[in-house]
């Protein structure tokens, strides 16, 4: 184990103790350990940011003698969070409050130092990665975590544990989702006799009747929707070889780059759609249209702060991370407010990245 036989050797140490503590930060979330006023977050993210400090001091002075460290940080999944990141700071000194931009809203802590967080944790587990039995002791402890917020979540009696983001469970959907991809990935570094490609989509299959436990409809879709191209990916190359031009055109990480950036044009425009901007539609939209309602509210809330971009200088830098409640307010109308309460409840966020970055 090259990592642990360099001259880094208390550094790596340090460095994998942290990528296995950091899933288990969700512990936070739980009211022994609560923390600030948000105390569901602040905990989690005073970690982030505590861990992350850490990881910055010990990847300088490893950079300069490890030439694939250096490459790591050039990855698109590194570089990008670390550009936004930067340009954040830049962003900050034009705002009102650059404390807001720098450290985020406090009930999301999504800022400029979120990214920066996001970009070093992820060259973490890169780094780290490089040795498969450290990603099986990766895996492990994921397991574990996730084992153990889950009977949390739904048993809490059985673990003394209570952990529950202001009345939702979605975010099990996260620890979920990372559970079964790494289980993927691991097989695929192991020889199995069973094709990799059928074992991946029937562990996949898994995830279905778990996001259907915590009530989570978006992820059932996209589950759905993911399962369906994954079928008709294996069923096409092993029995329809004129699709493989399709296949190769569908089935590329171009493709699947461009599908967030589309998706949130059709939250935009799902608002023009079914929303006149002016009257109260509520009801209307949400006995049509159901859940999906949900998306129409979500896309209200970008046009209606689309009214604030109307500057060069809110163009170029933004209004700050943090800010859209505030911008909200500004242009709040009792048309507005019927239009993000369409569907189930109020939403004063988007949960679109595309969109947080404007």
């Amino acid at each position: 184990m090259k990592l642990l036989n360099s001259s880094n050797y208390i550094e790596n140490i340090i460095i994998i103790l942290i990528a296995i503590l950091l899933p288990w930060s969700i512990m936070f979330a739980t009211p022994q350990l609560h923390i600030g006023y948000w105390g569901q977050v602040e905990g989690m993210v005073i970690f982030s940011h505590f861990a992350t400090a850490i990881i910055a001091i010990f990847f300088i002075r490893i950079a300069v003698l490890d030439k694939d460290l250096r490459k790591y940080i050039l990855h698109p999944l590194i570089l990008l969070p670390a550009i936004i990141g930067f340009y954040s700071v830049f962003s900050s000194l034009f705002q009102r409050l650059p404390i807001f931009a720098l450290y985020g809203s406090p009930q999301l802590g999504q800022g400029a130092f979120w990214y920066f967080s996001l970009s070093l944790l992820t060259l973490t587990y890169f780094y780290i990665g490089r040795i498969n039995k450290i990603k099986i002791l990766i895996f492990i402890n994921l397991f574990l975590v996730t084992s153990v917020v889950s009977i949390g979540s739904f048993f809490p009696t059985i673990t003394g544990i209570v952990i529950s983001f202001f009345g939702f469970n979605d975010w099990l959907a996260l620890y979920f989702t990372s559970f079964i991809l790494l289980l993927m990935y691991i097989i695929e570094i192991y020889s199995f006799k069973i094709k990799k490609e059928l074992l991946g989509l029937i562990i996949f299959f898994i995830l279905g009747p778990l996001f259907w436990k915590i009530d989570n409809n978006s992820s059932i879709m996209l589950w759905f929707l993911i399962t369906i191209a994954w079928m008709f990916s294996l069923i096409s190359l092993n029995h329809f070889k004129k699709l493989e031009i399709v296949h190769r055109l569908i089935y590329n990480p171009l493709f699947f780059t461009f599908i967030p950036i589309i998706l949130s044009f059709v939250m935009v425009l799902s608002s023009f759609i079914f929303w006149d901007g002016k009257t109260d539609m509520t009801d209307e939209i949400t006995e049509s249209l159901g859940h999906i309602a949900t998306l129409v509210a979500r896309g209200s809330i970008v046009r209606v702060l689309f009214e604030h971009l109307i500057s060069f200088k809110a163009l170029l830098i933004g209004f700050g991370w943090g800010s859209i409640s505030e911008l909200l307010i500004k242009s709040f109308t009792p048309e507005v407010f019927y239009q993000i309460n369409t569907g189930n409840r109020v939403h004063f966020h988007t949960h679109n990245e595309l969109y947080f970055q404007c």
